[in-house]
């Protein structure tokens, strides 16, 4: 199983999810890195269709490094306190890789989120729930191929497709605007840069690297999304027909937004995440891959929400 006789798909949804702002809310962890066959870049030429679904349930209060403790969430209080914030993120992705360097690959993401807060100086939840389409991404690629591995480079765009006007619908706060932190839009045109490389340890072990720099354009409505800078590795397993064990590490640190609109004190941080995962081979070029996420380190700005676990599942069709 060489690299001139396999499909290579790397890292290219993980690029598209982590360099969008992490779908719009600043400690909700790294984007996976799923198997090798869903991730956009492949040494044959072709189309590939990738269906994803992503579960991230924020469930524990963070500031720094620590958790915050129930003692501390006094009521009323001069702050806000966010409660929980459960996410689902379904994104169809579509690949192409032409017969030279070159391929691009669109991702249209739907976020499902429902938030609930505590406003400052409130003893009374507000809830909300969102379901919208989210902003769509678009990313070349150039991609040279080496003795067992090849590297490339990467340029994209995210569009503001998604809706930054949504509100809060129960609760003392309803019918006003929820965080532009937590709309499933961003508002803003960002740009996407990105560099990987992949090899082969041996005839059953490889591995990627890749990095990664997001920015937005401008302003919209006095909210800016901060500066992403992510760094990834992954190794797996192919010793196994048709069953292929994966471990990556996502790290990820992001600026503080910015804007009057911003959440400025809560926003940004750093974060490092492991992720072991499996891909399945189903055969007549369809596979299937799941894989957990769990904090190693987490550092988040002010008081953030956090989640103890990702999930991913998802399956890839190629022709």
């Amino acid at each position: 199983m060489g690299y001139n006789t396999q499909k290579l798909l790397l890292a290219g949804s993980l690029f598209l999810g982590s360099m969008n702002a992490l779908y719009g809310c600043s400690a909700c962890g790294c984007s996976t890195s799923p198997g090798w066959e869903n991730q956009g870049f492949v040494s044959e030429s072709g189309w590939m269709v990738d269906l994803r679904e992503d579960y991230i349930d924020q469930n524990k209060l963070m500031s720094g490094t620590h958790t915050v403790n129930d003692s501390d969430k006094l009521l009323p209080n001069d702050r806000e306190i966010e409660d929980y914030t459960t996410q689902y993120y379904t994104t169809l992705s579509v690949d192409y890789k032409s017969k030279g360097p070159l391929g691009l690959t669109l991702s249209i993401p739907y976020v499902d989120r429902s938030h609930a807060t505590v406003i400052d100086g409130e003893t009374e939840k507000t809830y909300s729930h969102t379901k919208s389409l989210g902003d769509i991404r678009l990313v070349g690629r150039y991609q040279l191929d080496t003795m067992g591995g090849a590297w490339g480079l990467r340029l994209g765009v995210k569009a503001p497709t998604g809706s930054y006007t949504k509100t809060f619908t129960s609760g003392p706060e309803a019918g006003s605007a929820i965080d532009r932190g937590l709309q499933p839009g961003t508002g803003t045109t960002d740009v996407m840069l990105g560099a990987y490389y992949y090899a082969n340890v041996s005839d059953t072990v490889d591995y990627f690297v890749q990095a990664g720099y997001k920015t937005p354009l401008s302003q919209r409505e006095g909210y800016k999304s901060g500066n992403q800078v992510t760094g990834d590795a992954g190794i797996r397993w192919i010793g196994m027909e048709g069953f292929v064990p994966q471990l990556n590490m996502n790290t990820k640190y992001e600026q503080k937004d910015k804007g009057e609109n911003a959440d400025t004190l809560n926003s940004g941080g750093q974060s490092v995440y492991l992720s072991p995962g499996v891909t399945v081979d189903f055969g007549n070029n369809i596979k299937g891959y799941g894989f957990i996420q769990l904090p190693v380190y987490l550092d988040v700005n002010g008081y953030q929400l956090v989640s103890q676990w990702n999930g991913t599942l998802g399956v890839t069709y190629s022709f």
